[in-house]
């Protein structure tokens, strides 16, 4: 009997350790300790100061690269898994630019897409077992992008920096 009641003491201790341990796991990031303006899979975007109604975007297909905390270095037009481009929106008072969500009377006017460039990406904050979030920090350099008529756009640095990305539409 007390070989039993040893036994269920053991096995309540494992049960708690590991109930304590998914617990930890399963804590939702808070959206304050991170920068906004990202969204889908990997996908991170940033109004251009020298033009208020056009935004830069870096998006990366994750799912087919390995990415950890260190830096991964992709090369734009040569690596299919990254894409960049500069759009410019018909009003300056846009500020989401998520492609997994549509905003009313938001039209593109004009789009820049990248044909050279380096892109570099770092997770900072990975996801954990009940939040599918996770924080990524994006440089860009010595980017060209060109539009339709064949003008283009050079971007010589930007970065975004802990923007947390992956988010669900319920």
């Amino acid at each position: 009997m007390r070989i039993l009641k040893n036994c269920t003491i053991v096995i309540g201790m494992i049960w708690l350790a590991l109930a304590c341990t998914k617990a930890k796991e399963c804590q939702q990031k808070n959206n304050a300790d991170y920068n906004s303006n990202g969204c889908k899979n990997l996908f991170v975007y940033k109004k251009l100061e020298s033009d208020t109604s056009s935004y830069l975007s870096v998006n990366v297909d994750r799912n087919r690269l390995i990415l950890n905390e260190k830096e991964k270095l992709l090369t734009i037009g040569v690596d299919n898994t990254v894409y960049i481009q500069i759009d410019k929106y018909n009003f300056s008072g846009h500020h989401f630019n998520c492609t997994d969500a549509i905003i009313p009377f938001v039209e593109i006017i004009n789009r820049w897409n990248g044909i050279s460039g380096k892109v570099s990406v770092r997770i900072e904050d990975e996801m954990t077992g009940c939040d599918t979030r996770y924080s990524v920090t994006v440089q860009l350099t010595n980017a060209v992008l060109v539009d339709n008529q064949n003008d283009t756009i050079r971007v010589d640095y930007a970065k975004f920096e802990n923007v947390l990305v992956n988010f669900s539409i319920p």
